[in-house]
């Protein structure tokens, strides 16, 4: 992001950042006084940035929306079953933002992490987001349930990525003195690969 504007902003032609970002040979790049961008949008001020980013808004609402739900309990299995085939339709470009609805800080309803979780299982994205982002949601999660739902996809994926995520955590949770510097992150990092139950933990 930065460094590729910085690049092009010193040498407009410089082919290796145009290729990087997706601009053509022959596109202008224009800078305005404050040159980061929001990931995925285009560089540049103007109609055309804003329309992007308003679309990209959008379609994040309307993701979420349908992960919200998914993690209803209130919603019968028919619109559930339609808000999955809305997502298949599209799967990895929800599953980008089914992932970023995974940080609580972002998505602030259980519901909606809980859905996106089951969206998740059924789309299968190959995407290498998806397992330092299901480590980190089962270590990081502040809802027990969540937790628990996560750590039972790792299980259902035998995600080993996930797997050494989250014994990532647990190590990072400990001073080089041995010490627990953070006690939540030990405790829900245990109670996951308690959970998961695999003879390779020991």
């Amino acid at each position: 992001g930065a460094e590729l504007q910085a690049t092009l902003k010193a040498d407009p032609k410089h082919a290796g950042a145009r290729q990087a970002l997706g601009l053509p040979e022959d596109a202008v790049v224009e800078f305005t006084a404050k040159p980061e961008v929001p990931e995925g949008l285009v560089i540049g001020a103007g109609p055309a940035s804003e329309k992007v980013r308003a679309e990209q808004v959008a379609y994040e609402k309307k993701v979420l929306e349908l992960a919200h739900k998914l993690g209803r309990t209130d919603v019968d299995e028919s619109q559930k079953q339609e808000a999955l085939a809305a997502l298949q339709r599209e799967k990895d470009k929800a599953a980008d933002v089914l992932l970023g609805a995974l940080d609580f800080r972002r998505a602030k309803d259980a519901e909606v992490r809980a859905g996106a979780l089951q969206a998740l299982n059924v789309l299968k994205p190959e995407n290498p987001r998806v397992s330092p982002t299901l480590a980190w949601s089962a270590v990081m999660d502040p809802s027990k349930e969540v937790r628990g739902t996560t750590t039972a996809l790792i299980k259902a994926r035998k995600d080993d990525a996930a797997i050494g995520g989250i014994i990532r955590h647990l190590i990072g949770a400990f001073n080089e003195d041995g010490q627990a510097i953070n006690a939540s992150v030990r405790d829900n990092a245990v109670a996951s690969l308690l959970a998961l139950d695999d003879p390779r933990i020991a």
